[in-house]
């Protein structure tokens, strides 16, 4: 999909930033992303959660999850069995 909206900023590019903010001990990384695009599939939407459960692995402390994580792995989950 980023294609499709001309973004140039590329997944490994964000994941750095992330890094970084860890890294540095930044409290906070803000992206927006978007949903309901023309043309957007259920695997376009699985891919931008996967890739926000990825951003939000990389912020969290070791050993603790975010409560939007969580919420996220239950909907996937529930997502599957459907």
């Amino acid at each position: 999909m980023r294609t499709a909206i001309d973004r140039k900023t590329k997944e490994r590019h964000l994941l750095r930033a992330a890094e970084l903010c860890r890294a540095h001990e930044l409290r906070q990384l803000k992206l927006y992303m978007m949903l309901g695009l023309p043309g957007e599939t259920s695997d376009d939407i699985d891919e931008l959660g996967r890739f926000a459960l990825e951003l939000a692995a990389i912020r969290a402390p070791p050993g603790a999850r975010h409560r939007a994580v969580r919420r996220q792995e239950k909907h996937a989950t529930r997502r599957r069995r459907l």
